[in-house]
């Protein structure tokens, strides 16, 4: 019966409502049970939410099943939906029994899901020892079904040698589902570390290239959610394996199947182990990639001292809160000391695993850098932590190369003595990166007197330039070699102390205070730390309303200020919004021309990112010309002119766009060299123009000189590098250089990630790229995924963003079709065509030939 229920039951989930009430009245002349259980079954399935129930391909490399893994798991809830009650033996799996071609041989694993077995291939086609996961379908949920069948995509999209490979998936004739997964012969980390005896240094190695793990899967949208040491194995030749994604999360993917309870591993719903979980996971708070960050500097912390840094045994769940969000963490020093005192011979034992004399030694070497690297990692605050796995990595290995960290204590100074020694100029430098925009506001001010005739005004603001110089001065005094003493103030520090004094120890006009907080919000923008320039421009915003009232140039200018970094945190409405108040507050007060011309630039610029290209190039035309007609303004003329090129460029007006940036480059190279982050934001554009002109060659050398540049003269993580790793990318895709084409598509869509955050619509772009190169390399189930993702990105964006939202469905129309899923590609087809035939398509060959091709797929 199973299989004439399965048949009947395709046939009618995939029929529409006529059709479907003629298959089940002809299910009915089969035999009242068949027609009652389909009835149910299909009922259920139409309740289910699509995308945990959307088709897909059968899984390579799968010993040859002829089910999909969709078909499978319909098979499976077939027979779960029955509960299959003591008619199914479920002592029937075990050692000795087979699902499909592999024969268990051992448990050696359980959990809340079910077992993992060593397992051996039993059908004669070749010899080979596995790892085997099972679901117990009788004890199983929807839930869990689904979250194993999660497990099974997100598996299926990681290739990493310090990741555990999937080898095979399906479900076996009884409604067993299993994923057959590499076999890792190791032992939890911690275990390997302490019996190879490895030092601090190849313990700090070993971490790093876990770190590295994680971070491929979060480059591919994946947290683990369950990091420890039972699912970090060390193998035989001390390579790291990461296991278990079984409670793993898609970031920004709609699918309540990845985040429902699970048995045995959950508290009021939320997956976690109470001793590796973080206070977002505790709180139910979002998940996303810092979680995992936090769970890394625990494992760090236990690899360091050998104990937990935080142990929760028989606790409630209000010890439990407590503990895990609200009390902090001791350091991995201060462990160690408090080891030396109670127990002395066990802080022994722990440092001479460690290749270390005794205890109070590894409290030594752990103390300063290692202190520092992990609280940054395990802080209660997931915007305080690492902002990626690779962060962390890389900081780990700054210390290793006695280099200065980049994690900093919640003071305001880091104190190290390496960088001092090796390079005593370098702190110099990164006060004099903030010193220049400093003082360049600074320079504005005292620029004002030459405009201004009376005595009076002149003395007010040379003593705001005063009081600013001097304050500056006293930030720097820091770094003068008579007074740190040995110590390092790196510039990300300095503005943080400063920001600190301004808002609440400095006792100055509010003249000074506003044009101190631009210096450093400027200074935070340099450094790619948007959220800390956003922090200060709300606070310059309040006092400005607050000292000179609403409508008043300065309420004017921190509105439109605020509203340039809503655009950089992908918020584009509300850059609109706040940009449109700023304007219209310097109109009322009749602002100087050249005020007014850079707020209408950056309106232009808003309405650009909303796709609004009519209403932006009008605008930023007569932001352009109010600069170029006013003494003051022509200087910075290039910068309306360069966001025209940008909206000319989306439009698809691509030699205008060409034209508009060259001269926009042109005002710009009279103030700055060619390598000044504002020139090599307009060669950017230029290159994407230079691209859709046909000159891929010149396009391609365009990117690598910017990405060139941007690397030398801007911080690792600024998210301007992950775009012009993008333009790369995107080039050498038009240029069909694919192997080349996929590392940089891999990287733009970590770096972005990585400093704009999942949801930002320039993870999108880098989605798209990706898939576009995995499509065209002959892998389209990837494709589709990567496609599915940057869709789910777009369709919250606003209306303007609609015709943009076509691009992924035609890509998944491709891949659906390379994957044999016609009506899969079918339906992608049909929501791209109603898009499309929304617009006017005249002015975009690409699309109108696309266009084209959907309706005679769909049949007209």
């Amino acid at each position: 019966m199973l299989d004439d229920l399965e048949r009947w039951f395709h046939r009618a989930v995939e029929a529409d409502d006529p059709e479907r009430e003629q298959i089940l009245r002809e299910a009915r002349s089969q035999g009242a049970e068949l027609a009652a259980e389909l009835e149910r079954l299909v009922e259920r399935e139409l309740r289910r939410e699509p995308a945990a129930d959307s088709a897909e391909p059968p899984l390579a490399g799968g010993g040859g099943s002829e089910l999909t893994w969709a078909r499978a798991l319909a098979r499976t809830r077939l027979l779960g939906s029955r509960r299959l009650d003591a008619s199914r033996d479920e002592a029937a799996i075990g050692p000795g029994s087979r699902l499909g071609p592999y024969r268990l041989l051992e448990l050696i694993g359980r959990g809340g899901m079910g077992e993992v077995y060593l397992a051996e291939r039993a059908d004669g086609q070749y010899v080979q020892r596995v790892a085997l996961k099972t679901l117990q379908v009788a004890r199983s949920s929807d839930e869990l079904l689904a979250r194993f069948r999660a497990e099974r995509q997100i598996l299926a999209l990681l290739e990493h040698p310090d990741i555990a490979r999937l080898l095979d998936g399906a479900v076996d004739e009884r409604g067993v589902p299993y994923l057959v997964m590499e076999l890792v012969h190791g032992r939890p980390i911690t275990e390997a570390c302490d019996s190879m005896r490895l030092d601090l240094v190849a313990r700090l190695r070993l971490f790093v290239r876990v770190c590295r793990a994680v971070q491929h899967a979060h480059a591919n949208l994946i947290v683990h959610r369950d990091l420890k040491p039972s699912n970090l194995l060390v193998d035989e030749d001390g390579a790291p394996k990461l296991l278990d994604f079984g409670v793993a999360k898609l970031l920004d993917v709609a699918r309540p199947e990845l985040t429902s309870s699970m048995p045995e591993t959950s508290l009021f719903g939320s997956v976690f182990t109470p001793d590796y979980a973080s206070p977002e996971q505790v709180g139910g708070q979002q998940v996303g990639t810092a979680t995992d960050v936090y769970a890394l500097g625990l494992l760090l912390f236990e690899l360091l001292t050998g104990q937990r840094a935080q142990r929760i045994e028989g606790a409630t769940w209000a010890e439990i809160e407590r503990r895990i969000c609200h009390q902090p963490l001791a350091s991995p020093s201060a462990t160690l000391a408090a080891l030396v005192a109670k127990q002395p011979d066990r802080a022994d034992d722990l440092a001479r695993l460690r290749r270390l004399r005794d205890g109070g030694e590894l409290r030594r070497k752990l103390r300063g850098d290692l202190d520092l690297i992990v609280a940054t990692a395990a802080h209660k605050d997931p915007r305080r932590r690492y902002g990626s796995a690779a962060a962390l990595a890389d900081d780990v290995e700054r210390h290793l190369d006695e280099l200065p960290v980049r994690a900093h204590p919640d003071g305001w100074l880091y104190r190290t003595r390496k960088l001092v020694r090796r390079r005593p100029g370098t702190v110099l430098a990164a006060a004099l990166v903030v010193a220049s925009l400093t003082l360049a506001a600074v320079g504005s001010g005292v620029g004002l007197l030459r405009a201004r005739a009376a005595e009076e005004v002149a003395q007010r603001e040379a003593a705001v330039a005063n009081e600013v110089t001097e304050f500056m001065v006293d930030l720097f005094a820091a770094n003068d070699p008579a007074n740190a003493r040995g110590r390092e103030v790196s510039a990300r520090e300095i503005l943080e102390r400063g920001a600190r004094r301004v808002t609440g120890e400095l006792d100055a006009s509010p003249t000074v205070k506003s044009r101190l907080f631009e210096a450093i919000a400027q200074a935070y923008r340099g450094l790619g730390a948007i959220e800390e320039e956003a922090s200060l421009r709300e606070v310059t915003l309040e006092l400005a309303q607050r000292e000179y009232g609403a409508d008043s140039i300065e309420s004017g200018r921190a509105l439109v200020a605020l509203g340039e970094v809503a655009a950089m945190r992908g918020d584009y409405e509300r850059s609109r919004d706040l940009t449109v108040d700023g304007v219209e507050v310097l109109e009322r007060v009749a602002a100087a021309p050249h005020e007014l011309g850079l707020a209408l630039g950056q309106l232009g610029r808003a309405l650009g990112q909303l796709r609004e290209h009519d209403r932006a190039i009008a605008v930023l035309e007569r932001a352009a010309e109010l600069l170029q007609s006013s003494p003051s303004g022509r200087a910075r003329a290039w910068i309306p002119l360069s966001n025209l090129g940008a909206a000319l460029l989306s439009r698809r007006d691509f030699a205008p766009a060409e034209e508009v940036l060259l001269e926009a480059r042109s005002l710009a190279l009279e103030q700055r060299d060619d390598m000044h982050p504002d020139v090599l934001g307009i060669d950017m554009n230029r290159a994407q123009a230079v691209k859709e002109l046909g000159r891929l060659e010149d396009a391609l050398a365009l990117h690598l000189r910017v990405l060139e540049g941007r690397r030398r003269v801007l911080p690792a993580e600024h998210p301007l590098i992950g775009a012009s790793v993008a333009g790369v990318a995107a080039t050498l895709l038009a240029m069909e250089r694919l192997e080349e084409a996929l590392p940089y598509a891999q990287e733009a869509l970590e770096l972005t990630i990585a400093s704009r955050g999942a949801g930002h619509p320039s993870v999108a772009t880098s989605l798209h790229n990706l898939a576009e190169v995995e499509l065209r390399s002959g892998r389209p189930q990837r494709a589709a995924v990567h496609y599915e993702r940057e869709l789910e990105i777009l369709e919250p964006l606003p209306r303007s963003w609609d015709l943009r939202r076509a691009e992924p469905l035609i890509g998944l129309v491709e891949a659906y079709r390379a994957l044999g899923d016609p009506q899969a590609a079918a339906e992608a087809a049909r929501r791209a065509v109603e898009i499309l035939d929304r617009h006017d398509l005249s002015g975009d060959a690409w699309l109108a030939g696309k266009h084209a091709e959907l309706r005679a797929f769909l049949g007209g």
